[in-house]
């Protein structure tokens, strides 16, 4: 029992600090293979493609045997129980919890816990975590990362799904609208792209996707503020009425805007920052940083922190019901161009 708990100990200091992304787990698998690991990350593309890799640690002739899907509903003395159960003619044992968010988390987890102080070491438990409900096991396990990947992690995803039947090719530059439009969800990007080769034969070039893709609001907002900011009073309006015809809430454009604004002004104030450390305070990719850079440079640090305070004022009464949400939003875009 001891020297279990002490071969456990060095692996878990023999991991590295940070999350293990997606993109490297097949590869860190074929290295060395953790008894726990917790899956993180709200992109269900690559949620789906870190258990399929899983799946892969099997052999698949026996996999009805030696993996398991479960949940938590189930119990987690369930979990453990199939946990501690020896593999057929294989090496391993792999059993998923896909369905974490349930009543009884907290006695749940210390039973896992209780687990992971002492885990079987023919099996493998990968949990999936719902945000952070899991973050109490996180210091004892090896974190997958599913969140966003950077741009260029997201290139070499979409060439790879443009090789598969029926084959695309695409332009660069069609690939980076895509990700703006996307926001980088690599799950919509593959339904997009699922898209767009059943209407193109051939090339997917950058007019094709902006006629297929609806962009994200999130990427309508930084063109809304990058119109605004360049004084593109065609395109601003444009981006405007496309947000009043989809009766996308005011109140939330106002929420975003006022979000893209603070994070300009916070990059202003900020100059001796480097790119990588304004998207870690920020929450953002790099990418986005540059984009926002692109749109600060155009507001002395004043101008933007009037245009928060502005924002967050008309905010408030469209809560406060004292001013109807697309008059404000109007009111403010036509302020916005000529400020």
């Amino acid at each position: 029992m001891c020297a279990k708990v002490i071969k456990y100990s060095v692996l878990l200091n023999n991991i590295k600090e940070g999350k293990l992304k997606v993109t490297a787990l097949k590869e860190n698998l074929n290295k060395d293979i953790a008894p726990v690991y917790i899956v993180k990350g709200g992109d269900s593309y690559l949620r789906e493609k870190a258990a399929k890799i899983f799946q892969g640690l099997v052999a698949r002739e026996y996999s009805d045997f030696n993996f398991s899907v479960m949940s938590l509903s189930d119990g987690a003395n369930s979990v453990v129980d199939a946990l501690q159960t020896m593999p057929v003619f294989d090496e391993k044992r792999i059993v998923l919890v896909k369905e974490t968010a349930e009543k009884q988390l907290e006695a749940n987890l210390k039973i896992l816990d209780k687990y992971i102080e002492d885990p079987n070491p023919t099996s493998v438990l990968v949990l999936f975590a719902e945000g952070d409900n899991l973050k109490p096991l996180e210091k004892k396990t090896e974190i997958v990362d599913c969140g966003r990947l950077e741009d260029a992690e997201l290139i070499y995803e979409i060439e790879k799904i443009l090789e598969v039947e029926p084959v695309r090719t695409m332009d660069d530059g069609a690939k980076r609208m895509l990700i703006s439009f996307t926001q980088g969800n690599l799950s919509r990007i593959a339904n997009e792209l699922l898209k767009l080769k059943s209407y193109v034969e051939e090339k997917i070039t950058s007019d094709d996707v902006r006629e297929l893709v609806f962009p994200d609001i999130e990427t309508r907002i930084y063109e809304l503020s990058s119109a605004m900011s360049e004084r593109n009073n065609a395109q601003a309006l444009k981006v405007l009425d496309a947000f009043i015809k989809d009766a996308v809430s005011p109140n939330a454009v106002f929420g975003l805007l006022i979000n893209q604004y603070r994070r300009m002004l916070h990059i202003n104030l900020s100059k001796e920052e480097s790119v990588e450390e304004l998207a870690k305070i920020l929450g953002v990719q790099t990418g986005a940083v540059f984009r926002l850079k692109r749109v600060a440079k155009n507001y002395t640090q004043i101008k933007l922190k009037k245009i928060v305070e502005m924002l967050a004022e008309m905010q408030y009464k469209i809560v406060s019901e004292s001013v109807d949400g697309n008059f404000a939003l109007q009111n403010a875009v036509a302020t916005l161009m000529v400020i």
